[in-house]
Order: C-alpha cells, then sequence, then structure tokens
C-alpha cells in the first residue's frame, strides 16, 4: 500500500499551536504502531521549509520504505480551488466533484507515487478534493463551544470547510472523544467514519534528567525571574484564558495582601495580547509579577518546567493540552482547567478547577501556595502519571491499526 502524510498542510510554524506537533507525533505513531510496515511505501508531502527535517525522518528509519516528496502549493490559486470545491460539495454536484478531481494541480504532482491514502493531519486539506482515499483529522469544534470568540464570517468559513472535508474523507481521525461526540452531534451522517486513534505522547521529555544547577541560575539571570514563579505556556488566544487568569492572581494578591506572585507566560504573543491582554496587566498592577517571554528555545522551556512552583493550565477550551502533558510527564506539581480531556489527562479531579470562576481559581492556586499537603498530592500525581501515560500510549498504538482499511 502506497500512503502520502501530506505534512505540508501543515506549515505556518508558531501559528498552528498544538497541531504541528501533533502532525510529527501522529506520523511516529503511524511507524511505532505498524499501521505503515516494511511492506508500505510512505510518500512524507513536504514543504520546502520541512524538507530537512523530514529528510533527517527519512533516514532515522532505514527499515521502511519512505520517500520525501516537495509539494509546490500556491495559496491563491488552492483558495480558489477551495472556494469551487464547497460549492460543488454542498450542491452534492457530482459532475463538477468529478471534474475537480481531475484538476486538482497538487494530487498532480504526486502522480508518479501512486498513492492510495493521504492522510491529512489537518481539518481541512488544500484544495479539498482529492481523487484517492483520504483520511482527516479535524481537532477542535471550540467555534460551537465558544462563537464569541470567532467572527461570523470566521465560523461560516470553518462550517463550510469542515463539512466540505469530512464528506470527502474516507475516515475522520480524532484524537480524543469529545471531539469525536462533537462530529456525532453536529454532523451525525459522518459517524460511521470517525476512527478515534488517541495522542501518542513525546517520551522524549521522560528520559530527559535533572540539569545541571548553574543552568538553573542562566535561566533566570536571562530573563530576570524570581526566585519562585508559576508557568504557564500557551499561546495568547484568547481561550488559552489568561485574562481570567490575571484577574484570579490580582485578587489573591488582594485577598493575601498585595503578596509577591510571580507569572511566567510563555508562546507566542499575538494581536489579542497586544490588544486585551498587556493593557490588564497594566491595569491590574501586575507589570512587577508577570512576564510574557514569547516564544522560548526548546532547552529553555524545559528548564522553566524543571524549576517553577508550579504549572497552571487555566484554559477554557482545548482539544488536548501539551503544556499539561509536558507537565506531568517531567513530574511538575501542575493544576489544570476541568474542560474536555484536561481531567482525563491530570487523572485527579481534585487537581482541576473551573475556568470560568475567578474564585476556584485562586482557593487552587492559594492551596499550591500554601497548603504544603495539596502541593505534595499535586506533585505525587504528577509521578504517578508518567506510568500512567505511559502504559496508555502502549494501548492507543493499537488504535492505529484501524487506519487505512
Amino acid at each position: 500500500m502506497n500512503i502520502a502524510y501530506a505534512l505540508f498542510s501543515l506549515d505556518g510554524g508558531a501559528d498552528l499551536g498544538g497541531q504541528g506537533s501533533y502532525a510529527w507525533r501522529c506520523l511516529y505513531a503511524l511507524i511505532e504502531s505498524k499501521a505503515v510496515t516494511s511492506d508500505d511505501q510512505l510518500t512524507i508531502l513536504a514543504s520546502t521549509n520541512q524538507l530537512e527535517m523530514v529528510g533527517e525522518f527519512a533516514a532515522s528509519h532505514p527499515q521502511l520504505d519512505i520517500r520525501v516528496k516537495r509539494l509546490i502549493s500556491i495559496k491563491k490559486l488552492s483558495r480558489i480551488f477551495e472556494f469551487f470545491a464547497s460549492i460543488v460539495i454542498w450542491a452534492d454536484f457530482k459532475f463538477g466533484i468529478s471534474v475537480l478531481k481531475r484538476l486538482n494541480y497538487l494530487e498532480w504532482q504526486c502522480a508518479l507515487e501512486r498513492i492510495d491514502w493521504y492522510h491529512f493531519p489537518c481539518p481541512v486539506p488544500p484544495n479539498v478534493i482529492w481523487r484517492k482515499s483520504m483520511v482527516v483529522t479535524p481537532h477542535d469544534f471550540q467555534d460551537y463551544h465558544y462563537p464569541e470568540f470567532f467572527s461570523s464570517k470566521n465560523r461560516i468559513y470553518r462550517q463550510i470547510r469542515f463539512f466540505s472535508s469530512m464528506t470527502i474523507a474516507e475516515q475522520i481521525l480524532v484524537a480524543y472523544k469529545h471531539v469525536g461526540d462533537d462530529i456525532i452531534r453536529l454532523f451525525p451522517d459522518f459517524a460511521d467514519k470517525i476512527v478515534l486513534c488517541p495522542h501518542i505522547l513525546n517520551t522524549e521529555w521522560v528520559s530527559v534528567q535533572t540539569i545541571e544547577s548553574d543552568k538553573l541560575y542562566d535561566i533566570r539571570a536571562k530573563y530576570s525571574l524570581s526566585e519562585d514563579f508559576i508557568l504557564y505556556p500557551a499561546q495568547t488566544w484568547q481561550h488559552k484564558n489568561h485574562l481570567g487568569l490575571l484577574h484570579s492572581l490580582s485578587l489573591l494578591k488582594k485577598q493575601r495582601g498585595n503578596l509577591t506572585i510571580s507569572l511566567v507566560c510563555t508562546g507566542k504573543t499575538n494581536k489579542f495580547y497586544l490588544e486585551k491582554i498587556e493593557p490588564v496587566v497594566t491595569q491590574l498592577g501586575l507589570d512587577n509579577s508577570v512576564k510574557f517571554l514569547g516564544v522560548v528555545p526548546r532547552e529553555d522551556l524545559f528548564e522553566l518546567y524543571a524549576n517553577c512552583q508550579f504549572v497552571i493550565i487555566p484554559t477554557l477550551y482545548e482539544a488536548g493540552s501539551y503544556p499539561l502533558m509536558e507537565a506531568l510527564l517531567l513530574n511538575c506539581p501542575v493544576i489544570c482547567s476541568n474542560v474536555t480531556s484536561l481531567p482525563e489527562t491530570i487523572g485527579n479531579d481534585v487537581l482541576t478547577f473551573d475556568p470560568t470562576s475567578e474564585l476556584e481559581m485562586v482557593n487552587i492556586i492559594s492551596k499550591m501556595l500554601f497548603d504544603r499537603d495539596f502541593y505534595n498530592l499535586a506533585q505525587a500525581n504528577s509521578k504517578y502519571a508518567v506510568q500512567r501515560l505511559l502504559s496508555e500510549n502502549v494501548s492507543a498504538l493499537q488504535f492505529y491499526k484501524l487506519l487505512y482499511k
């Protein structure tokens, strides 16, 4: 069987959030689970920016027939193609669909590879309509749960594109049950296409040991950090709930008589940060208590995890939380919101809170700071979670064998 893994469809850097990380983990899972074997041909469709990394990946698996194919995507042309594709799909115009299949210039670039399946680790494939069988991956339906975070135009755009993509796809891969439940609720006709393949953790984080003591001081000096700090790694999208966290910290400081609290946030700072978050930091008088470091090198992120007081994940919505998984794998004490898949990941409801309640957030942060027994519970939970998550990793791999059948 010839399988094409369309990594080129996710070439947006930090703007992609967890989707880029997911795409790579899914690729590893296909090999680790033996969904792709030495009897198959795996062609990784890559953009120019991805060629070096993809080449290294292929070289690290010499036992498999892995080929790398660079695809040239013309954004304006693909947008026009997707516009007409959405129209013919919504109208169920089969002749139009057939014509667009033959006009897909991206698939023509793969003609010599004789592909049987195209696997897109994204919700909507570029050009939407492809001739061969497709797997697509809708990561979340946040726009249905929090429509206020999206413009009317953006919501309509997402709904049309998601519907079109899932109509054409042979299989719809979801990494979390709650995403599959949303599809069944919103698009019941697609229920039979859903294949649940649980997310596979990046075990590299587990293998990393303690850092040298001098690096501990380097990281604090590098970013001018205080001795103790709380860590929240997340891009500053609205649903990440930085505003709720900031208001909760401000309330806690007032309750405790201007208590000194240091919060460090990593991740890309976007337009919402500039327009909404940054002014609130100043309004609440938190300029000396909160630092937004932006995107930091992987080595620095590890050191921040390893040396923070604890990690907090106050997000309003997630498909799944990479920072939560990373914190657990690194034995960091962590608390998180009680939404979607997060309670299942952390494995202890006592360590979760309602992210819409400032009072709940204040109470649990206060416990982490002043209740030693509660803090020890969080620390012990992270240590226990490593073995639990790694065990779930092994069983999750079995689900990937259901793909391409």
